[in-house]
């Protein structure tokens, strides 16, 4: 279970992003209600993927077997410079 507080925080960095506007129910419910703006909704396919993939490659552990997280790649091998590596979003790349 996630704490209120984790996902009331969650929520709100969400709907800062411009993610999910948030809609107050009136008298009785009192409920609020979290829904996906466009700009969620098109993250959507890359959603799909990361939990598929997640599907595939982080399956639960058996009984009595310790669990080992695959090796994690360098930038060299990945053909990176060493070092850090920044990204940049410019208003051309995100026209596209």
């Amino acid at each position: 279970m996630i704490p209120s507080n984790i996902l009331s925080a969650r929520l709100k960095q969400l709907e800062e992003a411009g993610l999910v506007t948030r809609r107050a129910l009136p008298h009785p419910e009192r409920a609020v209600v979290y829904e996906l703006t466009a700009y969620g909704r098109d993250l959507e396919p890359a959603l799909i993927a990361l939990g598929r993939w997640g599907a595939r490659t982080m399956t639960a552990p058996h009984a009595g077997r310790r669990t080992r997280r695959p090796k994690r790649s360098t930038p060299a091998e990945n053909g990176l410079p060493a070092g850090k590596v920044r990204c940049r979003l410019t208003e051309a790349a995100s026209a596209s």
